[in-house]
């Protein structure tokens, strides 16, 4: 069980950070990216007018979310650490 949490663990913090770079180059105009706030319209259109602007926009965002994921899935994975060991000591110590 736990080498199962280790490995989804250390995987979330490879594949978390590409999945969101490539959601935002399919689509993004999506709410929690620049696009969205910047180039949405009411009709739900994204409408970017250049190729530069939306470069721009994609290069910023890309940026912005891999600094935030890549320092937050780590941080987040290690406090939870001492509190997965702990169960899964627990758990085994139940299971006996």
């Amino acid at each position: 069980m736990f080498k199962l949490v280790m490995t989804l663990g250390l995987l979330s913090n490879i594949v978390i950070p590409v999945l969101v770079t490539m959601l935002i180059i399919a689509d993004p105009c999506q709410a929690p990216f620049l696009g969205y706030i910047l180039h949405k319209t009411d009709t739900g259109t994204c409408n970017m007018v250049s190729s530069v602007e939306r470069l721009v926009i994609l290069v910023f965002d890309m940026y912005m979310w891999n600094v935030a994921l890549t320092t937050a899935v780590p941080t987040v994975f290690e406090s939870f650490f001492l509190g997965l060991r702990c169960m899964d000591q627990y758990l085994s110590f139940l299971h006996r």
